[in-house]
């Protein structure tokens, strides 16, 4: 084997070796984009369902502070209509403040 035959045969051995780095960072940057992709899709679907878990918690709160903020106001509104009502006792208090009296 000659001088020429050396140098064409390892010119031959670093081209192979270009075209198989070449082919593993293909395969790589196709496995790390997949990854990637799966990696955001699990991210997005566990976001969507934290999402969706705070909204339904958010109403169901809502909903009971409302249903309680009802109830409570009518039996404060049953309560002063049901309460005593003393006109003169007013109508006394009412003629002492104006009037002095």
């Amino acid at each position: 084997m000659g001088e020429t035959d050396v140098i064409g045969h390892l010119i031959d051995i670093e081209r192979e070796a270009a075209e198989i780095l070449f082919d593993a960072q293909e395969k790589s940057d196709s496995a790390i984009s997949a990854a990637k992709s799966e990696a955001e899709s699990e991210f997005k679907a566990g976001y969507e369902a934290a999402v969706k878990e705070c909204e339904s918690s958010y109403e169901q709160s809502r909903e009971k502070i409302t249903e309680e903020y009802n109830e409570q106001m009518q039996k404060f509104e049953e309560k002063v209509k049901s309460a005593p009502k003393d006109v003169s006792g007013f109508n006394n208090f009412l003629d002492e403040l104006l009037f002095g009296n």
